[in-house]
């Protein structure tokens, strides 16, 4: 079992930092994950220092011989300074309050409650490991333990980095630390979202996510963030294999994730995705609207009318009230939601014209091939054959190879449209603009006396 740490055992630019330190007198500790990732052979990602000394005092040397952008983390435990030093090295710097081991029990996991003296690391070249709490043991059996009971009632977002650490670090959970997710797991729509978001994009950005997204949904980790996951569980759902409506979302999640790490350059050799990780949480709530849809056609038959309309208001709530999405990003999540009805009602038509590919595009807000993946994913999950949606994501690729050389410039410019329809600027006038562009995109109009003739007869108004 390793208990010491060798100042070999620190990446070189990491040691030129901590080199850079020794003119500082007081306490100065490496703590939290880097140790736990040194013990398991494994490059840290980060590094954590927590000091007595003046953070800003060390700042201003550091940026002496270094450049250094700063930001500065709130979260409820262990407020910190995160330096990412020449964009090569990221180091966050705590300050130390009171002794350190009430510092490294109020830490999450006692993986990551360990430290090693860096005062002595660079006079002896080596140290022992500090633990208070079996974290090497437990670094080497790969098992993440809570440091205290309250651990994660102190900032429950620790139960979401317990499965990224599952995820990413390839750590089992122990019974102790299950127990006590089961306990504090609803605290979890306490935590704020942009926070709730950061770890759940880490989680959702792995290629082979699917296992740990799973079973934070089975063991029912967001139903309080989320309570339509809780009405997902019980909802009858008509797509074999799945009996319920959290069955096919699950399908769903599994498939897309699938579909984009083995087969999506059968339909698109280079596809330029917006957020794979807000697709695939997209392609979870996909179909939420059919909570508020159902309605029955006779005794034993049912639909869901504009669900998708229904589910991308919900789904967009969520990403915004709930985890603290940008304007960008709730549009985004909701296009995908409402559109991913389209490429399925596509399938029924031998040929697509170019102006219902231009809609599409347009509607999509640019992102048809992630709207398009979606479907894929929504079909995959019932087993379903795939090969008219590949027809019609060819026959939009087709489209976009044929007008994307070229920008298209409107036959008419904002004042010309203002000045024929008696106009002032306002938000109408670049709606009629997007007009024409799509009139001359499908070959409606071809010249400036043709466009001009379109307005007057369209929206009624001469010079």
């Amino acid at each position: 079992m390793k208990n010491m740490i060798n100042i070999k055992d620190i990446d070189k630019k990491m040691i030129e930092i901590i080199n850079e330190l020794k003119p500082f007198k007081g306490k100065i500790y490496l703590v939290g994950g880097a140790i736990r990732d040194i013990i398991g052979g494994v490059k840290p990602d980060d590094y954590d220092i927590l000091t007595d000394c003046s953070l800003e005092e060390i700042i201003r040397k550091l940026r002496h011989k270094h450049k250094i952008r700063t930001a500065h983390i709130e979260n409820r435990v262990n407020p910190l300074i995160r330096l990412n030093i020449d964009n090569s090295l990221i180091v966050d710097l705590s300050f130390l309050r009171e002794e350190l081991k009430f510092n490294l029990i109020s830490r999450d996991f006692t993986v990551n409650s360990l430290a090693i003296n860096l005062n002595e690391l660079i006079r002896m070249k080596e140290t022992k490991i500090i633990d208070y709490f079996r974290g090497v043991e437990h670094a080497t059996e790969r098992t993440l333990f809570p440091t205290s009971n309250n651990s994660l009632n102190n900032d429950p977002l620790r139960i979401l980095r317990a499965f990224r650490l599952k995820l990413y670090k390839n750590y089992s959970l122990s019974d102790t630390l299950l127990k006590d997710i089961d306990r504090f797991k609803e605290s979890l729509s306490e935590v704020k979202g942009e926070r709730i978001w950061m770890e759940l994009e880490k989680i959702l950005s792995h290629k082979n996510s699917y296992t740990v997204f799973s079973e934070i949904i089975r063991r029912e980790i967001l139903d309080s963030l989320i309570p339509e996951i809780a009405m997902m569980r019980t909802f009858s759902h008509n797509k074999p294999p799945a009996k319920t409506l959290l069955e096919h979302s699950l399908f769903s999640y599994m498939k897309i994730e699938s579909f984009i790490e083995k087969d999506v350059n059968k339909i698109w050799p280079e596809p330029e995705y917006f957020s794979v990780p807000i697709m695939k949480l997209a392609t979870f709530l996909h179909d939420i609207g059919k909570l508020y849809t159902k309605r029955f056609t006779g005794e034993n038959e049912f639909h869901f009318y504009n669900h998708e309309i229904i589910g991308a208001k919900k789904a967009s709530n969520i990403v915004k009230n709930k985890l603290s999405f940008s304007n960008v990003n709730v549009k985004y999540t909701n296009v995908l939601v409402a559109n991913h009805m389209r490429p399925h009602l596509f399938t029924r038509i031998p040929k697509l014209t170019d102006h219902a590919i231009y809609r599409f595009i347009r509607d999509c807000d640019g992102h048809p091939e992630d709207v398009i993946t979606v479907s894929i994913a929504d079909a995959l999950s019932t087993n379903s054959r795939i090969t008219k949606l590949a027809y019609v994501a060819q026959q939009v690729n087709d489209y976009i190879k044929r007008n994307s050389k070229n920008e298209i410039v409107p036959l008419v410019d904002g004042n010309e449209i203002m000045s024929t329809l008696l106009l002032k600027p306002s938000k109408e006038v670049g709606e009629i603009k997007k007009d024409i562009i799509e009139q001359q995109t499908n070959g409606l109009i071809n010249t400036k006396t043709e466009a001009i003739a379109y307005l007057k007869k369209k929206y009624g108004k001469t010079v």
